[in-house]
């Protein structure tokens, strides 16, 4: 999949005015900036992202004490979708019989119905009232429009598919789409945005390092760090990320 990235320079917009870009499906684009930390690291530059992708380093990601470990996973938000942060659709869930029959639309991307999602925002496992389902997903949130909506470097015209497309889904099964980087991203972008995620780093932080890593060839470093921000502790923790009432 072809990333584009394109630079820009304009006056700054405030969080308020970003956040109701995003709804908008509009893209900010203010001035250049730094790339602070959302926390006072011990290290310094080491622990900021810009740090990490300077290349000058000789520890690995996962060897930084300063590393607060509190990403979930694509698998964890491709099948929890109950955990979303309000404001970002994962789009219209459809279950579908798997013996056949009509698919049941359960979802329009802001909640979803009873029983289908579990107390800790996961979609209910192989059976709901006795019948095995499988789940489809249609449209939602535009990854490149969230990067971008966040974004004070730059925009990226790359990553143009519903965000639940590059996620794994069903029971941690392929995304529709490849494309290490951008299952990364999409994982990191909804975990800074979640309010009850402790995450080292905030969205305008992950979205401008997206695009600095695809000007400068920086890819595969910049999925490295975001894989070693995972907590690694699969649905642990689930349901204090629930954010969507059952319809």
């Amino acid at each position: 999949m072809e990333n584009d990235v394109k630079q820009t320079h304009h006056t700054n917009d405030n969080p308020a005015s970003s956040k109701r870009k995003l709804l908008l499906g509009l893209a900010a684009a203010p001035v250049a900036a730094t790339l602070p930390t959302r926390f006072a690291w011990g290290r310094g530059n080491e622990c900021s992202i810009s740090g990490l992708l300077s290349g000058n380093l000789s520890d690995q990601p996962t060897d930084y004490e300063c590393r607060d470990r509190h990403g979930k996973s694509p698998g964890f938000w491709g099948t929890h979708p109950g955990c979303w942060p309000v404001g970002i659709s994962f789009g219209t869930i459809t279950a579908t019989p798997k013996a056949g029959g009509t698919g049941i639309v359960i979802s329009d991307g802001t909640c979803i119905n009873s029983p289908f999602l579990s107390n800790n925002g996961k979609l209910t496992g192989s059976k709901v009232g006795g019948i095995s389902y499988d789940y489809t997903y249609d449209g939602g949130t535009y990854l490149n429009a969230l990067i971008n909506a966040y974004s004070t470097t730059g925009t990226v015209s790359g990553m143009n598919n519903p965000i639940m497309d590059y996620l794994p889904t069903g029971d941690n099964g392929p995304s529709k789409l490849p494309g290490d980087l951008e299952r990364h991203v999409a994982s990191a972008m909804l975990t800074a945005l979640h309010p009850s995620a402790h995450y080292p780093y905030t969205a305008t932080e992950i979205a401008n390092a997206t695009i600095f890593a695809i000007l400068n060839a920086k890819e595969t470093q910049f999925t490295n760090i975001l894989k070693a921000l995972q907590d690694g502790t699969g649905t642990a923790g689930a349901a204090e990320l629930v954010t969507r009432a059952n319809c």
